[in-house]
């Protein structure tokens, strides 16, 4: 994949859109002029260029993975799209897709999670994954947001980047900034401390408001 556009994150000079932001908890706006800072989302902008053949045996090249599936299907309207009781229903759909296409859902021991530390988002996302996979005993799961914050349209690129390294690298980076774990989230989620893991097959979540799910499959490299 070739990564022609990617720029830094800008404040919202929408002053009805910023309120609507504020009003909703996603953000802390201190100041009240137009270019105010902003300490928690910022947007971002990326953009990606499709290869469909490449060859890097000229190279000195690794690959790092293989993108096995990916789905974004399943979305709530707009008259739904701030019902967060509700959007792990889509979650579901998203990450059900995903392995069925790749055949690969048995394999899966680790989740890279959307994991925006907001308490009704993240719940949804461990209840979607429990759902999808039975047993969660042998699975990892962390969240690379705790650790460098939400790019949010940057956010799904930076969190493959981390799930290959994962992978190529037998280590997972730790959730930080992490005490009084819901009781409801029983999956390891390397809470403030990295952790070694071989992992086999791992995905990576990205959930939006107004149902923008997407789950990436990702596997190593067999040549």
């Amino acid at each position: 994949m070739a990564s022609p556009t990617v720029s830094a994150p800008k404040r919202e000079k929408d002053p009805k859109k910023r309120i609507v932001i504020t009003g909703m908890g996603l953000v802390s706006v201190f100041g009240i002029d137009i270019d105010a800072f902003y300490n928690k989302l910022l947007e971002g902008e990326s953009g990606i260029g499709l290869i469909d053949r490449f060859d890097a045996s000229s190279f000195s090249v690794r690959f790092g993975g293989q993108i096995r599936d990916f789905s974004s299907k399943g979305y709530i309207d707009g008259k739904n799209d701030r019902r967060l009781d509700d959007c792990w229903r889509y979650c579901i759909v998203a990450g059900r897709r995903a392995l069925d296409d790749a055949n690969l859902g048995p394999q899966v021991n680790y989740v890279n999670a959307h994991a925006t530390s907001t308490l009704a988002g993240d719940l949804a996302e461990v209840n979607a994954i429990k759902k999808v996979f039975k047993d969660t005993s042998e699975m990892k799961m962390n969240g690379t947001k705790s650790m460098i914050g939400h790019g949010l349209g940057a956010a799904g690129g930076l969190e493959a980047i981390a799930t290959i390294k994962a992978i190529t690298t037998g280590w997972l980076h730790p959730t930080i900034n992490q005490d009084n774990l819901e009781p409801d989230v029983t999956i390891d989620t390397v809470p403030n401390v990295k952790k070694k893991h071989e992992v086999n097959v791992a995905i990576s979540n990205s959930f939006g408001f107004g149902g923008h799910n997407a789950v990436v499959v990702f596997a190593p490299f067999m040549p």
